[in-house]
């Protein structure tokens, strides 16, 4: 069942302090929102699969590459080229030289990261996909405790 304009509501609430968990499942995968410390003073939204990360994951080349990566973690995008650097070359040479002695002005690198800045970043992302369940809002903690018989249970809170 995808998830609603209050569930959304409720996982913004739960992500917009210093600390909080949402999970979530996609296709039998596990999706742990967590918000965590990026910089030494400030936050994001790390979105773990099944648990954990591994920045191989996003790497197509890698052995490690999961597809996943690719759907539901923040895509950034970094020119080869800064403008100032591609201006200052095209004033310089003309535009055509420019494109014909450097043939990578235009492109842009494609890297995949579990951070998110903005919890409206994240969203926009995840409402994408289809499927996308929810799980547990907050962190849970299960405790094992004995009975009078002798049996174990274990409870979530």
């Amino acid at each position: 069942m995808p998830i609603t304009k209050d569930q959304w509501a409720d996982i913004e609430k739960e992500l917009s302090g210093y600390f909080g968990q949402v999970k979530l499942v996609l296709e039998g995968r596990v999706l742990t929102l967590k918000k965590e410390f990026f910089n030494e003073n400030r936050l994001c939204i790390v979105v773990y699969i099944d648990g954990k990360w591994c920045p191989a994951w996003s790497n197509e080349k890698s052995e490690q590459f999961d597809p996943i990566t690719h759907r539901v973690w923040c895509e950034s995008k970094k020119r080869i080229y800064p403008h100032k650097r591609k201006a200052e070359l095209e004033k310089r040479l003309g535009k055509r030289a420019a494109r014909k002695y450097f043939p990578g002005l235009d492109k842009t690198l494609s890297y995949w990261m579990p951070c998110f800045m903005s919890f409206r970043t994240m969203k926009g992302v995840l409402n994408k996909q289809t499927g996308l369940e929810l799980v547990s809002i907050g962190y849970t903690t299960s405790s094992t405790s004995t009975t009078a018989e002798g049996g174990t249970v274990e409870s979530e809170t």
